[in-house]
C-alpha cells in the first residue's frame, strides 16, 4: 500500500554503509543457525521438534537461534563498521556504557519464557 507523500525507496544511505548491512545480515544469519545447530541451541532444536519442523527443515531453511551475546562475539573480530550496520540493521542498539545489546536475545528470550509457552 502506498500512502501520499511516500516513497518505495529506503532512506539514502552510502553504498559501503548498504554493503555492510547486507554483510552483517549475512553473518547473523549464519551465526544464529550454527547457535541452533550447536549445544546452545539443544532446547530450541527441541521445541521446534514438538511443533513437527524437523532437522532437515532446520537445515534447508537457515533456521536460527538468536542466542544471547552470539553476535556480539561473532563481530568482535570484524571492522568497527559492521557493528555501525548492525545498530542501522536493527540488530543492536547502543546501551548507556557504551557496549552494543543486540536486540534478539536475552530480552526476547525472557518474554518467550514469561508468555507460559513451551515451559520445560
Amino acid at each position: 500500500m502506498k500512502y501520499p507523500g511516500s516513497s518505495n525507496r529506503s532512506p539514502s544511505r552510502p553504498k559501503e554503509l548498504n554493503r555492510d548491512i547486507v554483510q552483517v545480515l549475512t553473518l547473523s544469519a549464519r551465526v544464529y543457525h550454527l547457535a541452533l545447530m550447536g549445544k546452545a541451541g539443544n532446547r530450541v532444536r527441541k521445541i521446534l521438534k514438538d511443533r513437527k519442523i524437523d532437522i532437515e527443515d532446520m537445515r534447508r531453511y537457515r533456521l536460527g537461534y538468536a542466542s544471547p551475546g552470539a553476535l556480539v562475539g561473532a563481530l568482535a573480530g570484524y571492522p568497527p563498521s559492521l557493528r555501525t550496520a548492525a545498530e542501522e540493521a536493527g540488530l543492536f542498539i547502543m546501551g548507556k556504557d557504551g557496549k552494543p545489546r543486540e536486540l534478539l536475545g536475552a530480552e526476547r528470550q525472557e518474554g518467550f519464557q514469561k508468555s507460559g509457552r513451551d515451559q520445560d
